[in-house]
């Protein structure tokens, strides 16, 4: 039977968890004949992962995680996702949607994991409406919001409405909050409007 430090002894026990590192234990062990022996274990230091993770989503390429833990432990640390890929910088790429796991482990053993979810996001879509009078109304759709809008290549804002002067061909780019672009050229017609030049009987 055995005890752990001034607890008391248990028949068959010879495991003992829910120990702090750092620590050193004594574990008592004794025989039928009643004699006893003590043995010292030092227990290596507590290690805190502090893990988290980041979900960034690309353009065209799918998402991407990225680990991050105790800088401290940086070289000391293997992550797996879902299980496999092990890799020591904590980065996936080319990730589709769906629920990961990621573990980080340290060379002691200790480990923690991470639920992540990778949220589907559609790809990003530009539609000019050119049904307005000598106006652009661009609307955008998928990737993800907030909208930018630019015309010709000029400053990005929240505007999303052009007026034009000029029959030509105009460029509208939409950029979403991750930075993806989409652009797309119509041919604007300019109307002008004449407002008639005469006088009513009372000159006004």
């Amino acid at each position: 039977e055995t005890k752990l430090n001034n607890g008391s002894f248990i028949s068959g026990k010879t495991t003992f968890t829910d120990l702090e590192g750092g620590k050193t234990y004594r574990i008592t062990v004794r025989g039928q004949n009643g004699c006893e022996k003590n043995i010292n274990v030092s227990l290596q230091p507590a290690v805190n992962l502090n893990l988290s993770a980041n979900v960034a989503y690309t353009c065209n390429e799918g998402a991407t995680i990225l680990a991050t833990i105790n800088n401290a432990l940086e070289n000391q640390i293997t992550y797996t996702l879902n299980g496999v890929n092990p890799t020591s910088d904590g980065k996936y790429t080319n990730l589709l949607s769906g629920k990961y796991i990621l573990r980080a482990t340290h060379k002691n053993g200790c480990s923690d994991s991470r639920e992540i979810e990778v949220e589907e996001v559609e790809p990003l879509e530009l539609v000019i409406d050119t049904s307005t009078k000598n106006k652009l109304i661009a609307s955008s759709y998928g990737g993800t919001s907030p909208y930018t809008f630019s015309l010709n290549g000029n400053d990005f804002n929240w505007d999303n409405t052009f007026t034009i002067n000029v029959t030509k061909t105009y460029t509208i780019t939409v950029r979403d909050a991750n930075g993806c672009e989409v652009s797309s050229s119509v041919e604007g017609e300019y109307i002008a409007i004449f407002i008639p030049n005469f006088f009513t009987p009372n000159n006004n």
